[in-house]
């Protein structure tokens, strides 16, 4: 009688993760990468002396997460050194003279890693767009909704795109993109191939456990 094994091709988190309850269910493992760093999209690259990350580990959801909760199933919680940091990004827009000119400079806006903050970014995000107060109130409305609608709601929302959701709240195209930007992120696709349920289930999480952090 032949013993099981198993193979698993390609060592992104859930690769690396298969591998992980596999070995510690007792089947032998053997994991296979073809680039010289493990990780998979959630690595990085070295580049003119700069180790540059490809950021996406970011909502690894520290403990809380998925990861955390697989480090617990093999007895290995803490394993990983999580780092948060206070801003988990910085959007860039040109700066404006009230009309299309684009002057000299460029108006910067972090992203919050707490979401006490968060209001303050949304009226930053809001100052640097040059929002109108329609179009402020509408994203405004529309960030309330991705917040407060339940799991369920989200769900009925698999089969519409993230773009086909956002569009009807708000027509403005810095506003279509920077919430394109923020809730496709978790699927390394552009806004307009990802499920809206999805990416609105995954943000909320990331709001709720309000732990977005980096294993070291």
């Amino acid at each position: 009688m032949s013993h099981a094994r198993a193979v698993v091709i390609g060592s992104g988190i859930g690769g690396s993760v298969t591998a992980m309850l596999l070995a510690h269910a007792g089947i032998p493992t053997t994991l296979v990468e073809k680039n010289r760093r493990v990780g998979g999209s959630c690595s990085g690259y070295d580049k003119q002396g700069f180790h540059v990350d490809i950021g996406t580990h970011m909502f690894c959801r520290g403990s809380k997460g998925p990861l955390g909760e697989a480090l617990r199933r093999v007895g290995r919680e803490g394993s990983i050194d999580f780092r948060r940091t206070h801003h988990i990004a910085e959007l860039r827009f040109p700066m404006r003279d009230g009309g299309r000119n684009v002057v000299d400079g460029v108006a910067r806006v972090s992203v919050p890693s707490d979401l006490a903050r968060m209001p303050k970014f949304v009226f930053d995000l809001a100052s640097a767009l040059h929002l109108s107060a329609r179009d402020a109130i509408k994203a405004a409305h529309l960030f309330a909704r991705i917040l407060t609608m339940s799991e369920e709601e989200a769900r009925s929302l698999d089969g519409i795109t993230l773009e086909e959701f956002v569009t009807p709240y708000c027509e403005h195209a810095g506003v279509l993109g920077v919430f394109g930007f923020l809730l496709g992120l978790y699927f390394i696709l552009p806004y307009w191939q990802v499920s809206a349920g999805e990416a609105i289930v995954s943000f909320q999480r990331m709001a709720r456990d309000n732990s977005l952090s980096y294993p070291r």
